[in-house]
């Protein structure tokens, strides 16, 4: 899997009314927010080598909520910036990251130079906001 930007693993949460987000790059990010899990699985496992080219790999909503269980990475993670997917205050998910020997070996199937490949952007549209 390789992108340019964030490689994010899903997270939806509820949002208390009196929250107001704050933003870091981008991102919104409050670590005394007031929310809760709102679905999605307690644990994870991907099979994958993961390539960030510019960011990282993430948790979305990593602080909300109680402890989502492991995220499990067979694989390799190879990002820019060290991503966030848990806190030590128990939220998000704890680590659980193995390198896959037959990495060293194999390359994957169809695998392009992601800084030389031959393509780029063809069109590029904005979302309009919902109303």
């Amino acid at each position: 899997m390789i992108l340019n930007n964030f490689i994010r693993v899903h997270h939806p949460i509820s949002v208390s009314p009196s929250f107001t987000p704050q933003f870091y790059n981008g991102l919104v990010y409050d670590m005394d927010a007031s929310c809760t899990n709102s679905s999605g699985p307690d644990s994870i496992q991907i099979d994958a080598a993961i390539l960030s080219l510019t960011h990282s790999f993430i948790v979305d909503n990593y602080y909300c909520g109680a402890g989502l269980g492991t995220l499990s990475v067979s694989g390799a993670i190879v990002q820019a910036y060290r991503g966030t997917v848990g806190t030590t205050s128990g939220t998000g998910y704890i680590k659980n990251y193995t390198y896959d020997n037959r990495l060293k070996y194999r390359s994957p199937p169809k695998f392009l130079n992601p800084l030389k490949a031959g393509w780029g952007t063809q069109t590029h549209n904005e979302q309009v906001p919902a109303r």
